[in-house]
């Protein structure tokens, strides 16, 4: 499995909205017991294990949400993201309400800039996407200020459990549940 985890790096940007992707691709490796390593030269950090027949490569780009795709440029990740049986993106989606997670197949082109960008370099690769709410931008809040936000008090429990959810749904896949089994389990639920 090829694992992207969306989001900005650098410590201004950690716990906010539009870094859920990075969040749980933590998870993954924590879980994994394996640590992100940066190469030289690498627009990405990677954390990766192979246990048995399965194989992890967890990415987090380092180019900024809006230039995502760019992790693509280095030969060996794109041949490695057509030879995989699954590549999985998590990311932030304001469409769902914190708490929720949506799991799809890509479909049509998506509005999110993030995937636009890796959209633009893979072309029609086949991947699966893992959308953790964040929720809408209060009345008077610009878009780019609401997804560079911190989490609240408020809202803080939520986007956990939606995180601590895409987690267990990549973990799912990676185990060796179907897109449709894990789809069942998770989309759509708020509450546990």
């Amino acid at each position: 499995m090829l694992l992207i985890g969306l989001g900005n790096p650098g410590p201004e940007y950690e716990k906010t909205l539009h870094n859920v992707g990075f969040e749980v691709t933590k998870k993954m490796a924590a879980f994994l017991e394996i640590t992100f390593r940066k190469r030289c030269f690498r627009l990405y950090r990677q954390a990766q294990k192979k246990e048995k027949n399965n194989y992890i490569k967890i990415i987090q780009p380092l180019t900024y949400m809006n230039n995502s795709g760019l992790i693509f440029k280095e030969t060996s990740l794109f041949v490695l993201s057509r030879t995989e049986k699954e590549v999985v993106i998590v990311c932030d989606n304001m469409d769902l309400d914190p708490g929720m997670i949506r799991i799809k197949r890509r479909g049509k082109p998506s509005t999110h800039k993030g995937l636009r960008s890796i959209e633009s370099e893979i072309g029609d690769l086949d991947y699966i996407i893992v959308y953790v709410g964040i929720g809408r931008p209060l009345a008077g809040v610009t878009v780019v200020d609401h997804v560079l936000s911190k989490t609240t008090n408020e809202n803080k429990e939520l986007i956990k459990m939606g995180e601590q959810k895409a987690f267990q749904a990549v973990l799912d896949l990676y185990q060796g549940k179907t897109l449709e089994e894990v789809q069942f389990e998770f989309n759509g639920k708020k509450k546990n």
